[in-house]
């Protein structure tokens, strides 16, 4: 049986979720997408793209180990925006690149919530065109 990676981008939601940002009272949060999906289904790693302070990162994973205890694979990208599409796609690309040819037998799924607009769309057409992926949507 093949290995089932969630690969997905750290998002606000997700620091808010962990409470390393300010919430605002009406806007529920809940558990925020990655763990809503980890609580809901099933895989044997996260492979966790970011492009926030090392910091809040290092807080945000500390918290997720606390209260699922998935393998946690930390992927710091370089972004000079979050809608760069450019950007976007070279650290998508590159590390589905580096992951189907080392494992190619892996089974990948791409979290299409946390993340901007600008993630979802380049992780859609990567996933559907250059890579045998499949998509999970845990928020609206």
């Amino acid at each position: 049986m093949s290995k089932q990676i969630l690969l997905s981008w750290l998002g606000i939601a997700d620091l808010k979720a962990a409470g390393l940002l300010p919430n605002n009272a009406d806007e529920p949060i809940g558990d925020g997408p990655i763990l809503g999906a980890l609580k809901n289904l099933s895989f044997d790693e996260l492979h966790l793209l970011h492009d926030q302070d090392p910091q809040k990162v290092t807080a945000y994973l500390a918290w997720l180990t606390q209260i699922n205890t998935i393998k946690i694979v930390s992927v710091p990208c370089s972004l000079r925006s979050p809608i760069d599409f450019g950007d976007i796609h070279q650290a998508v690309d590159g590390y589905l690149q580096k992951m189907t040819r080392e494992q190619p037998d892996l089974d990948i799924s791409i979290h299409l919530s946390p993340g901007t607009p600008s993630m979802t769309a380049v992780s859609i057409l990567l996933g559907k065109t250059k890579y045998n992926t499949r998509f999970v949507q845990s928020t609206k």
